[in-house]
């Protein structure tokens, strides 16, 4: 691979993230949540391993959001009709986004509840 293609690769890696931030609402929110918990593990002073985890679940979620959004855009473009196996498929999609998000979640509130709770009293 040339040096001309390898950039040409990372610029349309970059524009396919720049669309799916552009046209994803979920996306937009994903992102303000994860950075919300990752900004709250660094003010908690939440030990570097743990914020870690939080950042890299909360990373996770938004590439499985993208990956999502990609497999949705090659449904529609499949078929315009209702079909019920590409409904099947789209659900699936959204499923695994949403039980890493509750992963992130879960994870997420476990390793800041105890800092916090502490900060409060």
């Amino acid at each position: 691979m040339s040096k001309t293609d390898l950039i040409q690769s990372y610029k349309f890696a970059l524009k396919g993230i720049a669309v799916g931030f552009h046209k994803e609402q979920n996306i937009k929110i994903l992102l303000v949540f994860g950075s919300i918990a990752t900004f709250l593990c660094i003010i908690l002073n939440v030990s570097l391993i743990k914020t870690l985890i939080v950042f890299i679940l909360s990373t996770l979620v938004i590439i499985l959001e993208l990956i999502n959004t990609a497999i949705e855009k090659l449904c529609d473009r499949i078929t315009s009709k209702n079909d019920s196996e590409i409904a099947k498929i789209k659900d699936i999609c959204a499923g695994i986004v949403l039980i890493s998000a509750l992963l992130d979640l879960i994870v997420g509130l476990i390793i800041i509840s105890e800092p916090l709770i502490e900060l409060i009293l």
